[in-house]
């Protein structure tokens, strides 16, 4: 097989056999273009026919109804253009020269077409039949320049972003259709060679949209011109189309860009300085607006509006660190006026988002001193003897301009002191049942404001109860007396000595508010003092003993007083205390009695429903016969074997003190203060 080879391969190699080679392959071109123009003489004669249109923007498209030869072609353009021929089919090299035979050209142009101008085109070299023939066109490019996206929402290589679309580099004719998935009603806006589109009801928070860009773009042309044009209007590369009445050529350039991009969350607002509403804002204060995200600089003054409903403020603007924004007057704000702050959607933060809607606070600026609340306050009934005298004002004040315009009548000595804003006045004692009118002077200063223009005067009228703190128990908790009139006589009420007799103690707490409705009550020269909750650890408790289980009704220095007691067949080893008065509760009592030189004592218990004398003496006897009579209790005597009373109040009242006294046992149902009423105001005249 090797021989075979180079047997072939010498005789290749003779001079003779590569001359009859050559002259084969011409003879063979000469025989293959005879053929073809007896086949195109036959089939097309000289009907030759062609069209042209633009496939791009630097190229025209020739197409012949049959096959051409092109052989040493030449191309001409005006104005001068560099160009060159391609042609798509087959190919032949003869003698260092192409022969080309196609039924498609392409003129070709190393730079763009220039849009709108028109080309006159010349073509040599193309053959029918060997018959030769020269193209003439007549060419106005599609005169579609790209329009250039400079900003896409929330996208940008600049350092901050925006929430529309912008286009640059538009004609007067062109026109843009922006198409986006999810939709958006959006609005076009054009200004000169730029188109801003936007999003009329604003993007979706945390939504991923896609975007389409599709260029437009029409331009009139002649009658004539139409004729030219028709030849490629309706190929299937065509980017336009023409429409008449009046002749239009319409390009249409598909999608131009596509992409997509990411809605963040909306710029919020979170803190204002002032808060919306606020009033005594001192009129150099700044205003002070957070948000939660950076801001874009630019804008800024744009977005944000100051004034009252008069005049619009002149500010001066400043970022203090990304997120935060601070607006300072020009000067001085206004003394009492409202101005309203405006913050427009226009602000912008750093990732293209914007507030969901507008923002508008408004604060009102220092003036006059005003007092916003006094206390009591004006008319006030029943007021407390021991009540603090208050008046606040809406702004700082001069503490002694403040003091020196306080009145007081009638005069009440008292003291000064100051929270916050709020002059207090402690007086060291009211009247019982007395009008005290308070006058403000004008012309108090103020720190940043303007002084009060006017006084201001008021009234009230303190109650007949005084609370006096008489002591504490061992727990601390102070007892109270409520001490009603005064005079020479003086009537104890008490009650709670058992904490767990909560029925009594509703009796003495319905007659104390009993005497401060019905002052008239008391005799003249006569003062009841009433002590609701003798026992308070054991009330909190519910218990019946003190905090150290002492039994406080067995408690006083009475002839039979004794460390151990009994209730009824329960014995309690240290029930009476360790001594007389070991405990604080019934030292309190003790010192109350001797210190307003109690006359009548009535000590409240539950539940036995009796009436019990401290003593066996004329008066506490009579005492118990009134009480009976009002109340329709029985009959009651104390001691026997199960129940042994020692060391009770009213027997230490009687015996060391020869004070009438008497032990109520009520009921334990819902109507015993009503029962007693008549009772309790009998004593009173005893």
């Amino acid at each position: 097989m090797a021989a075979v080879k180079k047997t072939i391969k010498n005789f290749l190699r003779k001079e003779w056999v590569k001359k009859f080679l050559k002259l084969y392959s011409f003879l063979s071109v000469i025989i293959f273009i005879v053929l073809l123009s007896v086949y195109g003489l036959y089939h097309y004669g000289e009907n030759t026919q062609y069209r042209h249109y633009i496939k791009d923007k630097s190229k025209i498209e020739l197409s012949f109804n049959h096959y051409v030869m092109i052989w040493r072609s030449t191309y001409l353009a005006e104005p001068s253009y560099p160009l060159e021929l391609e042609c798509k089919g087959l190919k032949i090299k003869v003698r260092g020269e192409f022969f080309c035979i196609a039924k498609k050209l392409t003129l070709s142009s190393k730079a763009p077409f220039v849009p709108g101008t028109k080309y006159n085109f010349t073509v040599n070299g193309i053959y029918t039949f060997f018959k030769p023939m020269t193209l003439k066109i007549e060419q106005i490019p599609f005169p579609i320049q790209d329009i250039t996206l400079t900003s896409i929402p929330f996208i940008s290589k600049n350092p901050h972003v925006h929430d529309w679309f912008e286009f640059q580099n538009i004609s007067e004719n062109t026109k843009v259709e922006l198409l986006t998935e999810p939709p958006l009603d959006l609005e076009y806006k054009k200004e000169d060679a730029k188109i801003v589109v936007t999003a009329k009801n604003g993007f979706s928070q945390k939504t991923n949209y896609k975007y389409k860009v599709i260029q437009w773009e029409e331009v009139a042309i002649t009658e004539s011109e139409v004729q030219a044009l028709s030849n490629y209007q309706k190929t299937e590369a065509s980017f336009f189309e023409l429409v008449s009445n009046p002749p239009l050529l319409k390009n249409k350039k598909r999608i131009v860009a596509e992409g997509e991009f990411f809605s963040p969350s909306s710029l919020e607002l979170l803190e204002t300085q002032p808060r919306d509403g606020e009033s005594n804002i001192h009129v150099d204060t700044s205003i002070i607006l957070r948000f939660n995200k950076e801001i874009v600089s630019e804008n800024i003054g744009d977005a944000i509006k100051v004034g009252t409903q008069e005049e619009s403020a002149q500010i001066s603007i400043e970022k203090t660190d990304p997120a935060t924004i601070k607006i300072l007057p020009q000067g001085k704000w206004e003394y009492e006026k409202v101005y309203n702050v405006t913050i427009t959607k226009d602000i912008i933060g750093i990732d293209g988002s914007r507030l969901a809607d507008n923002k508008k606070i408004s604060f009102t600026t220092i003036g006059h001193i005003k007092i916003l609340e006094v206390t009591p306050k004006n008319y006030s009934k029943k007021v407390s003897l021991n009540t603090k005298i208050k008046i606040t004002f809406d702004q700082e004040v001069d503490h002694t301009s403040a003091q020196k315009s306080f009145k007081i009548y009638p005069n009440a000595k008292g003291v000064f002191s100051w929270e916050g804003n709020t002059l207090v006045y402690k007086p060291q004692s009211l009247t019982p049942q007395t009008t005290y009118t308070i006058t403000i002077d004008k012309d108090i200063n103020s720190i940043y404001g303007l002084p009060n223009t006017s006084p201001t005067k008021w009234s009230f009228t303190t109650t007949n109860k005084q609370t006096v703190y008489i002591g504490k128990s061992i727990k601390g908790k102070p007892i109270y007396a409520y001490i009603f009139g005064s005079g020479d006589k003086t009537v104890l009420y008490t009650s709670g000595l058992h904490g767990n007799e909560t029925q009594s103690i509703k009796v003495l707490e319905k007659w104390v508010a009993y005497l401060e409705n019905h002052p008239d009550v008391l005799p003249k020269g006569t003062r009841a003092i009433i002590v609701v909750v003798a026992n308070p650890d054991g009330y909190l408790s519910k218990t019946r003993m003190n905090a150290n289980g002492t039994d406080l009704n067995r408690n006083w220095g009475t002839n039979d007083w004794r460390t151990d007691t009994w209730v009824r067949s329960t014995y309690y080893p240290h029930g009476g205390g360790l001594s007389p008065f070991s405990e604080p509760e019934t030292q309190a009592l003790k010192n109350l009695i001797i210190k307003y030189g109690v006359d009548t004592l009535i000590d409240y218990h539950c539940c036995i429903s009796g009436v019990f004398a401290g003593d066996d003496s004329p008066r506490s006897n009579e005492l118990v016969k009134i009480i009976q009579q009002k109340t329709g209790y029985e009959d009651s005597v104390w001691g026997d074997d199960e129940y042994l009373v020692t060391g009770s109040m009213t027997s230490w009242a009687a015996e060391k003190l020869g004070i009438p006294s008497v032990t109520v046992e009520v009921k334990n149902t819902p109507y015993e203060y009503e029962r007693n009423l008549e009772a309790l105001k009998a004593v009173l005249n005893f």
